[in-house]
């Protein structure tokens, strides 16, 4: 090989072997900085989704032309809910205040295949309408052994509408347009029996199936300010995008419909007493499997909320005085059952949920403004929720997380193969956690982490965790509890966590150790204090996987303490290749110089040439 061919290949490998660390320098900062290689005690803990779009079940488009065309969508979908509230508005400020019911015809859309439900408007009267008067004011027509409601139905303040079994009900819902069934201030009962449930589904007529497709708007049913009763239905492929329009929505009305509609909108006559009332209820394919906002008192009970888009339900704007009972919520796109910002005094009890795509069960106690805001929202943390004798198995996310909420107990619940079995973070305080079973969680088995404080974790039992009772940055009592078949740590005490107590637990397990207490940082003060560890097998022979779990900045140090070596053994290798070519050269010098004229050198050229022909000169300079 020349010498110039091999400086090009040097220089290419030079610079090749410079990028290549340069790279790894940069991913292990990253995976530092992303807590990628971190587990045990310092694991990120799973975080919920608070973005229905987000959450949904759908696939992500990754190009960008998908991603164009899916905000497009977004878009107009966002516009028909729109759509809806002004139509809704626009007909309760019409609603005489004496009459009988009307219909309203609505004008047909731009686009020529559009043909838009009309609306019966149900007036004010003493007694409720039912089934056979929606047939009798064309609203419900009548196909066979089901019956399709082909218009829309608003329940006007005052007026009630009581739909009881039979027939199944299919909602007109296709591309050309959906119905909904609206009670405004009014009351609306949904009443099968256990022999045979009301059934409530979407109906694309031309295909004759229920809707599939929430992109385009599908029915939905919805309650503001009103007495809601759900009892023995089936209900199903009902809702898209937002809450309110999420398939089955109760509301309590005052906020919103104070702000929104004129003096004929007031605040909600059933103020006083429970407002929704739900007992063996089936939801499933809805948006949201139940939707409460704003609600004072109720019950739900014997519920299943089964595949929603989203959410199993949710519990948001200021919803307080709920009880849910034996109800469950299986495969959401997002939580199963969420407690969001501003609901509080609610009770869990013997819920299940499992398969979900986030958190099986999350209460965000967050305030909802820091200061003072424009709209003069509520800057306290809530809470006051206890959640009893539930199973929270099989969720992406935490079995239950706590998320900077107030006032909070999980009790004699059983939370088995979730991401994390329970989180508690961001300043939550007044946790208990006591006499729960944690069974097989990929990272902490209970994790209370980022800053909360007064966090009482009593005797529960956690198997088969990667780390069992993990305090990091936080002030917890870990007290009574039996922790086996760990395989990071029992224990682990992590920053800052001063006041924290760690007493008369049994830890038993194989790792690094029982109980972690290096990475502290000081000062710190921990009371650490008759915890039994004999169970406990020192694991020294760690996989290079599990020295990486246990010591993350390695992924950023090795780089840097590789990148000098590696220079050292390139700049050795570039000087001994230099030396060998060198004493290569002087071998040459020192042999016998073949004679002028003979086949291996030139015979003497005058000397002119010589100064025109530097390989003459470079022959003439050494021989010489």
């Amino acid at each position: 090989m020349s010498p110039r061919k091999h400086h090009v290949i040097a220089t290419v490998l030079r610079r090749v072997g410079r990028a290549l660390m340069l790279l790894v320098l940069v991913v292990g900062a990253v995976a530092v900085s992303l807590g990628l290689a971190s587990t045990g005690g310092e694991r990120p803990t799973t975080t919920g989704v608070d973005d229905p779009a987000a959450a949904a079940a759908t696939k992500v488009d990754t190009s960008a032309a998908d991603q164009e065309r899916a905000l497009a969508t977004a878009a107009i979908t966002a516009r028909r809910v729109s759509d809806e509230d002004s139509r809704i508005l626009d007909l309760v400020r019409q609603v005489p205040y004496r009459g009988a019911a009307y219909v309203v015809r609505t004008s047909r859309a731009s686009t020529k295949a559009a043909k838009p439900a009309d609306t019966l408007v149900l007036t004010a009267r003493p007694t409720p309408y039912d089934r056979a008067e929606l047939i009798a004011l064309g609203a419900l027509v009548r196909r066979g052994d089901t019956d399709y409601l082909q218009s829309s139905v608003l329940v006007a303040p005052g007026a009630k509408l009581f739909l009881t079994g039979g027939d199944p009900i299919r909602m007109r819902s296709d591309t050309t347009g959906f119905t909904s069934i609206v009670a405004w201030k009014g009351e609306l009962r949904l009443l099968g029996t256990s022999d045979r449930p009301l059934e409530i589904t979407s109906w694309n007529a031309n295909r004759r199936h229920p809707d599939f497709v929430e992109a385009d708007g599908r029915s939905f049913i919805r309650t503001v300010g009103s007495r809601t009763v759900v009892r023995d239905a089936r209900i199903t492929r009902l809702g898209f995008w937002s809450g309110r329009t999420g398939g089955l929505s109760v509301e309590g009305g005052g906020d919103i419909a104070a702000s929104s509609a004129s003096a004929a909108v007031t605040v909600s006559p059933f103020a006083g007493r429970d407002q929704v009332t739900v007992d063996n209820l089936m939801t499933g394919h809805l948006h949201y499997g139940l939707y409460v906002h704003d609600i004072r008192s109720g019950t739900v009970r014997r519920a299943q909320f089964t595949d929603s888009s989203v959410q199993g339900m949710l519990m948001h704007g200021n919803t307080r005085g709920l009880s849910v009972e034996d109800t469950s919520a299986t495969g959401s796109g997002s939580n199963g059952f969420t407690i969001a910002r501003g609901s509080h005094d609610i009770v869990l009890r013997g819920i299940l949920s499992e398969e979900n795509g986030a958190d099986g069960l999350r209460v965000d106690g967050r305030p909802m403004a820091v200061g003072p805001t424009a709209g003069g929202a509520d800057p306290a943390r809530h809470g006051d929720v206890r959640i009893l004798g539930s199973t929270l198995s099989g969720n992406v996310g935490s079995g239950a997380a706590v998320v900077g909420a107030v006032r909070v107990s999980i009790t004699g619940s059983t939370l088995r193969g979730n991401a994390d079995g329970i989180t508690v973070r961001d300043r939550a305080s007044d946790v208990r956690l006591s006499d729960n079973r944690v069974l097989d969680s990929a990272g902490f088995g209970i994790g209370v982490t980022d800053g909360p404080v007064a966090v009482d974790v009593s005797d529960n039992d956690i198997d088969a965790a990667a780390t069992g009772v993990a305090v990091r940055g936080a002030v917890a009592t870990v007290q009574g509890n039996t922790v086996s078949g760990a395989t990071q740590h029992a224990v682990a005490l992590v920053g800052r966590a001063t006041g924290s107590r760690i007493e008369d637990n049994t830890l038993s397990g194989q790792g690094p150790s029982a109980l972690a207490v290096a990475r502290l940082k000081a000062p710190t003060t921990v009371l650490v204090a008759a915890n039994d560890d004999k169970g406990w097998r020192v694991d020294k022979d760690l996989t290079w996987a599990q020295q990486l779990e246990n010591h993350p900045l390695l992924l950023l140090w090795l780089p840097i303490l590789l990148l000098p070596l590696t220079a050292g053994v390139i700049t050795v290798r570039r000087r001994r290749t230099r030396s060998e070519r060198s004493r290569g050269h002087a071998r040459a010098r020192l042999s016998v110089p073949p004679t002028p004229g003979s086949a291996g050198m030139p015979g003497p050229r005058h000397p002119s040439a010589l100064e025109s022909d530097p390989d003459s000169r470079t022959r003439v300079t050494v021989m010489a």
